[in-house]
């Protein structure tokens, strides 16, 4: 090729190209965006098209889940908005389109762990699975509001107000 040309390839798993491709390259690593940074664009795509959020933290979870990748946060954004109605993001719709447990139910099931109420963890377990809820989304859900509990223990109104865990299963695991 003509010295002017450049070629670019992209790839999200270098680890499988040839040694002798590497060895031809410069190569760019790029970083996930941040969080934030992805809430802000959801919420000006938003704001553009007229679409809205039952409450914030849907636009922070669905940040989140995009992994540091803006493809992935749109294509997840356009799954919620394909069960959405009315341009109207729900709880119910979120987690219907994303395949999760709805966050109540997590809130029960994180609750009902640190209370020690094994018959009732056993019974939220499986409701929740005849939701046809993904096991390993809903592990990850659980264990997301267990950090989400330990990283916050000292704020409990943080806790409270997103509904990470009840008030009394918080007040029972610490002996309080």
């Amino acid at each position: 090729p003509p010295a002017h040309v450049l070629f670019i390839l992209a790839t999200t798993d270098p680890h499988k190209l040839l040694g002798t491709v590497l060895s031809r390259c410069q190569r760019y690593d790029f970083k996930n965006v941040p969080a934030d940074i992805l809430v802000n664009h959801i919420n000006f795509i938003a704001r553009e098209e007229g679409i809205s959020f039952q409450s914030p933290w849907l636009v922070q979870k669905l940040a989140e889940l995009g992994a540091g990748s803006v493809r992935d946060t749109l294509s997840l954004f356009d799954q919620v908005l394909g069960l959405s109605e009315n341009n109207k993001v729900t709880d119910d719709s979120f987690t219907l389109a994303l395949g999760l447990a709805r966050i109540s139910a997590v809130r029960d099931l994180v609750s009902s762990i640190l209370l020690g109420d094994v018959k009732k963890v056993s019974t939220l377990y499986r409701q929740t699975l005849e939701e046809n809820v993904d096991i390993k989304k809903l592990t990850d859900q659980i264990l997301e509001h267990l950090f989400q509990t330990i990283q916050h223990i000292d704020s409990r109104k943080f806790l409270y107000d997103q509904n990470i865990v009840t008030e009394e299963s918080l007040k029972a695991s610490l002996g309080l």
